[in-house]
């Protein structure tokens, strides 16, 4: 549905701006690479615990795949973009200033 695809383009860029803004100080890939594990995680937690608590109450299984799921597939989306921008100077300053690091 709508609210789903919503809930998913949400997700994608606040996890990347928050990721960003946690290492802002000490910028490097491994930290940048924890972080936006770290808030897509987060991120993803809550409208799986809200879905949870207002839906049909499923188990903590089958939340916890669904959660694993959706952050797997976020980062597997991020990763072709991080990965030029880790390895190519240009991207990479684009992507420092997109994160309003520099």
């Amino acid at each position: 549905t709508m609210v789903r695809v919503a809930i998913f383009g949400a997700v994608l860029p606040l996890a990347l701006y928050l990721a960003g803004w946690s290492c802002r100080w000490q910028f490097n890939w491994r930290r940048l690479s924890v972080w936006l594990l770290l808030w897509f995680l987060g991120c993803w937690s809550v409208p799986f615990l809200v879905g949870a608590l207002l839906g049909d109450p499923r188990s903590l299984w089958t939340v916890t795949e669904g959660l694993l799921t959706f952050t797997a597939i976020s980062l597997g989306l991020m990763l072709p973009f991080l990965l030029l921008s880790f390895v190519h100077g240009w991207f990479g300053e684009r992507l420092k200033k997109a994160l309003c690091l520099k």
